[in-house]
């Protein structure tokens, strides 16, 4: 039996643990962050330094940003390794299992049919079977009314002829015999293999949004293109855009025009 080569994947990790930020930076973040708390804006001085303190905390994030992704890179990149490593085989699995489920679920369909088939037979069969027993029945019906007028008028008027059934029981007739084999007949069922169960669920296959009922309808604004339209491009000092069932808000944040180191 020949066996395929086993799956690897080379995968180079950075010695642990790593040093992210180095004392310097933390240092330097906690004299920061006593400015800030420290602050209180009153005159252009302190305003000017709350200014260079944002540019300075500004560049401190891209900093940490860029410490952050060179970090991870290592294993970020192992994990596509392993990913790209995985695709084949799982495609294999999943083109496989894609072929089985199309051949159990079509097998699945032809037993319900034959079972659908069956049981249509099987009342048919009852139908027929039960018209016989019906004709059966009213022959048997009409035989003993003629009996018991050839009884009745041969016997003289004083001689009662009325007879007393008691308690035997009645034979059933051949017709209802059959009739019972087939009514209390073993279901035809599909065979069911283990390991696996056929999961019924109901789908939407179309909506038809003409016809649909409201409450099954949702409207949701397209903010998207109001943003697309009114919002990008907007310059501080344009007049606010006017639109009817909207509402627009001129968003006011402080953000570094310049680059100082931390």
């Amino acid at each position: 039996m020949n066996t395929e080569e086993s799956l690897s994947v080379a995968i180079e990790l950075p010695p642990s643990p790593r040093v992210l930020l180095n004392g310097r930076f933390l240092a330097t973040l906690a004299v920061a962050e006593k400015d800030v708390a420290a602050l209180v804006l009153e005159t252009p001085e302190s305003v000017q330094l709350a200014a260079s303190l944002q540019q300075r905390l500004t560049s401190a994030g891209s900093e940490l940003e860029k410490a952050r992704k060179e970090a991870k890179e290592p294993y970020l990149k192992a994990g596509r390794d392993i990913d790209d490593a995985a695709k084949a085989p799982a495609s294999r699995i999943e083109a496989a299992k894609t072929k089985l489920k199309a051949m159990l679920s079509a097998w699945q369909e032809r037993e319900r049919k034959k079972a659908e088939a069956a049981e249509a037979a099987r009342q048919l069969e009852l139908a027929r079977l039960e018209k016989i027993r019906q004709e059966e029945a009213a022959k048997a019906q009409k035989e003993a009314e003629e009996i018991a007028a050839k009884l009745k008028a041969a016997q003289p008027e004083d001689e009662d002829l009325s007879f007393d059934a008691g308690d035997e029981p009645v034979e059933k007739t051949e017709t209802e015999k059959k009739i019972e084999a087939v009514q209390f007949a073993p279901a035809v069922e599909a065979p069911k293999p283990q390991g696996i169960a056929f999961k019924k669920t109901l789908k939407i296959k179309s909506v038809n949004l003409s016809l649909l009922p409201s409450m099954f309808i949702t409207y949701t604004p397209n903010e998207a293109a109001i943003r697309t339209t009114f919002c990008v491009g907007w310059k501080d000092g344009q007049p606010i855009p006017v639109v009817p069932g909207v509402e627009f808000i001129v968003d006011s944040q402080p953000v570094s025009t310049g680059r100082r180191m931390f």
